[in-house]
């Protein structure tokens, strides 16, 4: 019973969701990070990921954990998991690739960046790795082509120059070969 002027407070637990759950986890791994307890930390990770497998920044933290550890086949793993929740994500794409090309496997990164490639803004990086790939495969005309994107970019990496003068050398167009150079 309340009387005239008299507030009845009653409590409850806040029920949270699979969001919620996963943003509390991401932090005490963070904390756990930063105190140097990094196997309790990669436990909270992967339950944030448990609690909502889209969590960008749980699955980032994690996948440089991995491979701050070279541990590559469960970098591998959560970059291919990262994809399927968020298809469109360049980044992980670009990781996963440069993966697959350091194995060799230049058609499974050609694959991966080919599925990202047209679902947002120019990005550099990933154009700039396509045309190494698309070179690795004797495309020369395509590698070219992506090299160019990436400089349109705002990248005008060296990197890229080189990749396009070797392109367009290996076409025959040793003019604009030499003018990338």
């Amino acid at each position: 019973p309340t009387t005239p002027g008299s507030v009845r407070v009653e409590k409850r637990d806040r029920v949270r969701g699979a969001g919620d759950q996963a943003e509390m986890e991401f932090r005490r791994a963070a904390t756990l990070l930063n105190s140097g307890r990094v196997a309790d930390a990669e436990d909270a990770l992967i339950a944030a990921l448990n609690a909502d497998r889209s969590h960008q920044a749980a699955r980032q933290t994690l996948i440089a954990l991995y491979l701050e550890q070279r541990r590559i086949d469960d970098a591998l793993r959560h970059l291919q998991e990262g994809l399927e929740a968020n298809p469109s994500y360049a980044p992980f794409a670009v990781a996963l690739a440069r993966i697959h090309v350091d194995r060799r496997n230049y058609d499974e990164a050609l694959r991966v960046l080919e599925q990202v490639r047209g679902t947002g803004p120019g990005n550099a990086d990933l154009h700039a790795l396509r045309g190494a790939v698309l070179q690795r495969l004797a495309r020369q005309a395509e590698a070219a082509d992506a090299y160019r994107m990436a400089l349109n970019s705002g990248s005008q990496t060296g990197t890229s120059w080189v990749g396009l003068g070797i392109s367009l050398e290996a076409l025959g167009r040793r003019p604009e070969a030499a003018e990338a150079f």
